[in-house]
């Protein structure tokens, strides 16, 4: 028996030690960004060292006994761009997989210049976004793993409660953001999210599928609508090309099970699932709530041929909170104060949709598909005795399908890309609740259901000039609903944007942007109803606007090392306010269950 222990002891302390010191694999494609076709002979290097390899036929790669880490690859071909990979992760005895799409350059032969631009900045943003690699998820300090937590540690941006997932950035409201996984907008991406707002616990976005995430805290691009604060783009990675792998995850509150791999010769899978036991925590220590949370993702990618490509996504959560009723009798008085007043919480959602790619000969078009869902609900039984009365009832849903068209002119002199989008919302909410108004108790009580029919339309035009040192992007996009007149007038919500970047030197540029936003209010707010009547259809409920003004210079001491100052001026119109309580909207937006079902008026 002392054997088998010593050797248990061994193989537990030596284990890590061997995997560890297994090499690694890489391969992938170097393709044309605008055709798809593949590029041979380009010149790849790991980066921050001298391992290198040149793309061969239809533009394959392949790296060998690269230590396990987290690199990224820096490619180079004649007549294109210098580009930099987003983050792989390399783990000992498998091989990693990543493709690399090359910009073609503008610039002729012999005008070439000698600053590699490892670094391209998007034209149409040339400032306030910041990329977040594989790394910084795994092994950002306090994050476990939650992509709303590394996101929150970045520059600009700030919570309200280490608890909660609520994103501040730059002064504005947690429901000014908008999220986009792999081109798809979704709605939520935290357990018990707060409807109306876009806050929550913890995140629903397993790490494991992150390739790459851009984060805009302004200078947002015109196909992005809705934005007021931050777009945040999570690009995912496919599945394993060579086998099929699987992956458990076990944390301090939950479990995961992760499996990918290729589907054929042309398509990959990768899916996961997710089952907290925080309710088992929680109840030994003693706390008078019991959460649950579980979700579910899962991605599909096929490669058509060299023209089409198709992806398919979903993700889902369902999330409960219940009462540890054991306290009433044996719990303290502090313990006993809560349950008397804490709801039942029960939530899920899902977000499905498909994104297919074509590349023409002289354009790139893009269709998206999606259709989002939320079920919100929350209820009290009179002393927590389910045979008793309801004391408050709320059941709430949200069903949101959207059809998004864009296409791209990249051989025209100057960059285009035009688009629309059309949508069409159903919102269910029947409520009851006691409420206080002049020191007295009333009964609200409401059945709304809401049909709403969206668009959008948008433009982004841009090219470089004097030797591409001066960049230039003018964008343009409308949205609208049939709500009320207002908002059925696209000029009301007209946005316009202007970015520029000027390269001052190998070193220094200095960017700006100045333009104009606009978002939807809540549904909560569109179908709240007081004595049978939706109380704020009426032309006072307005899309909210921002303006928004941004200047920064950004210097540059190494290939790979990059110093940026930035200074921001927002002013905003229509902000919702509370009729009741005369404040801002934004001040409620980190409270549980639910915010915006009151009277409102567009005033801030």
């Amino acid at each position: 028996m002392r054997k088998a222990r010593k050797l248990l002891l061994i193989i537990t302390f030596l284990l890590p030690t061997y995997l560890f010191s297994q090499k690694g694999i890489i391969k992938g494609e170097i393709v044309n960004e605008r055709t798809n076709e593949p590029i041979e002979f380009a010149s790849i290097q790991i980066q921050g060292t001298t391992q290198g390899t040149t793309s061969q036929e239809k533009g394959a790669f392949e790296f060998t006994n690269v230590e396990p880490g987290f690199v990224r690859l820096i490619v180079s071909f004649i007549g294109f761009e210098t580009t930099v990979s987003p983050e792989v992760q390399v783990q000992g005895n498998q091989t990693s997989f990543v493709d690399i799409a090359l910009t073609e350059s503008t610039v002729q032969l012999q005008e070439v210049s000698v600053r590699p631009n490892y670094n391209v900045k998007r034209i149409e943003s040339p400032i306030s976004v910041i990329s977040v690699g594989v790394q910084e998820i795994e092994k950002g300090a306090g994050v476990n793993r939650d992509v709303s937590k590394v996101v929150q540690t970045l520059p600009g941006v700030g919570a309200t409660d280490p608890n909660r997932n609520d994103l501040i950035v730059r002064g504005g409201g947690p429901s000014e953001n908008v999220f986009y996984l792999d081109g798809i907008e979704i709605p939520i991406i935290n357990h018990f999210a707060t409807q109306g707002s876009s806050g929550g616990v913890v995140g629903v976005i397993n790490p494991d599928f992150v390739q790459e995430i851009s984060f805009y805290t302004g200078a947002f691009p015109a196909n992005r609508t809705n934005a007021l604060s931050s777009v945040m783009e999570i690009r995912q990675k496919d599945g394993s090309q060579d086998r099929i792998r699987t992956k458990l995850s076990v944390g301090a509150s939950d479990a995961a099970l992760t499996v990918d791999g290729p589907v054929n010769d042309k398509s990959t899978f990768i899916i996961s699932a997710r089952q907290s036991y925080l309710q088992l925590l929680f109840k030994l220590i003693g706390l008078p709530f019991l959460p649950t949370y579980n979700d579910f993702q899962a991605k599909y990618k096929l490669k058509i041929d060299k023209k089409n490509e198709l992806t398919i996504i979903g993700i889902g959560a369902i999330d409960n909170m219940a009462l540890n009723t054991d306290l009433e009798e044996s719990g303290t008085e502090s313990q006993k104060y809560l349950l008397s007043y804490l709801p039942v919480y029960k939530q899920w959602n899902y977000t499905v949709g498909g994104v297919y790619k074509h590349f023409g000969n002289r354009y790139i078009d893009t269709w998206v598909l999606s259709r989002s869902m939320l079920r919100n609900e929350n209820y009290k039984f009179r002393d927590n005795d389910e045979s008793n009365d309801k004391m408050s009832n709320y059941l709430s849903d949200e069903a949101v399908n959207k059809l998004r068209f864009e296409r791209d002119y990249p051989y025209m002199a100057m960059k285009l890309k035009v688009g629309a989008g059309v949508n069409y919302a159903n919102y269910t909410n029947n409520s009851f609740r006691s409420i206080y108004r002049n020191g007295a108790e009333e009964l609200l009580k409401y059945d709304t259901k809401l049909d709403l029919f969206g668009y959008q339309m948008f433009a982004q035009l841009s090219d470089d000039f004097l030797d591409k040192r001066l960049k230039l992007s003018l964008g343009v996009s409308m949205v609208g609903n049939n709500f009320n007149d207002n908002m059925k007038n696209p000029l009301n919500q007209i946005s316009p944007r202007l970015s520029a970047s000027y390269e001052m030197s190998d070193k220094w540029d200095i960017n700006a942007n100045i333009g104009r936003y606009a978002s939807q209010p809540a549904f909560t707010t569109m179908g709240f109803k007081e004595d049978g009547k939706l109380i704020n259809k009426n032309e006072q409920l307005k899309y909210i606007t921002s303006n928004q003004a941004i200047v920064g210079f950004e210097y540059r001491p190494g290939s790979n090392m990059r110093f940026s100052v930035e200074g921001f001026y927002k002013q905003y119109g229509r902000y919702p306010f509370s009729v009741e309580d005369g404040i801002s909207i934004a001040s409620k937006g980190t409270e549980y269950g639910q915010v915006g079902d009151e009277e409102i008026t567009s005033t801030g």
